[in-house]
């Protein structure tokens, strides 16, 4: 609960997100490293879902697709952040 409200925080004070513009933000265990993190679906990206550090900095560190896409980049995605 701790990480989710803290990349939420972030998405909204540090990058400009209104809170209407997050379908979906949650809490995950992770069964290899890191044990834990956070993820996020955006409304105007519903198929993509963003995974995000969020113990010290919070950093986005992985993109997927939910359809499977496998040619997928980045620049093709509206909300990737680069490290």
């Amino acid at each position: 609960m701790i990480y989710k409200n803290r990349v939420m925080e972030y998405l909204v004070a540090e990058k400009g997100y209104n809170k209407e513009e997050i379908k979906e933000i949650k809490g995950v265990w992770g069964k290899n490293l890191p044990p834990f993190y956070t993820t996020v679906i955006f409304k105007d990206e519903p198929s993509i879902i963003y995974s995000y550090f969020a113990h010290n900095d919070i950093k986005q560190f992985e993109y997927r697709s939910l359809n499977n896409e496998v040619n997928l980049k980045s620049s093709d995605l509206k909300h990737y952040e680069p490290y």
